[in-house]
Formats: structure tokens, C-alpha cells, sequence
């Protein structure tokens, strides 16, 4: 899932968290070796969700996004 906000990231985190699902979230804070990081543990399918800060998409996400991708607002 993209969004332009952050906040809007954290809210949805905590409704996975509530919930039980396995998640990541990318944002500009994380840096280059953890984006990798997280892109590559994503591409191994432990990951049920993604969540990702529009900031953070200056580089090739489409090969990471297996066949869903959400944009939320």
C-alpha cells in the first residue's frame, strides 16, 4: 500500500497490528540498506503487507509489488 502520508501509514499500522498481520512499512527515515532489506524479505512472500510512503518510490518498486498494489490517500 502507497500513501503521500505518513500518518495515514501509521494508522493503517496499527490496525495490522491489531489484527495479527505481518507487515512491513518504508519510509524516508530508512535507509538505503534497509530499504533493500525490507524490498527483498517483501519478495520472499513472509510479508502480508507493505506499506510504503509515496517519498520513499525514487527507485523501481514494480518488481516488488507482486500483484497488488493500494494507494491510499
Amino acid at each position: 500500500m502507497f500513501s503521500s502520508f505518513t500518518s495515514m501509514l501509521d494508522l493503517i499500522e496499527t490496525e495490522l497490528k491489531k489484527y495479527h498481520f505481518r507487515f512491513l512499512k518504508l519510509t524516508g527515515s530508512d535507509t538505503k540498506e534497509n530499504r533493500y532489506r525490507k524490498v527483498k524479505e517483501f519478495q520472499n512472500g513472509d510479508i502480508d503487507v507493505f506499506l510504503i510512503s509515496l517519498t520513499t518510490v525514487c527507485w523501481d518498486f514494480e518488481r516488488s509489488c507482486k500483484e497488488n498494489c493500494n494507494i491510499v490517500a
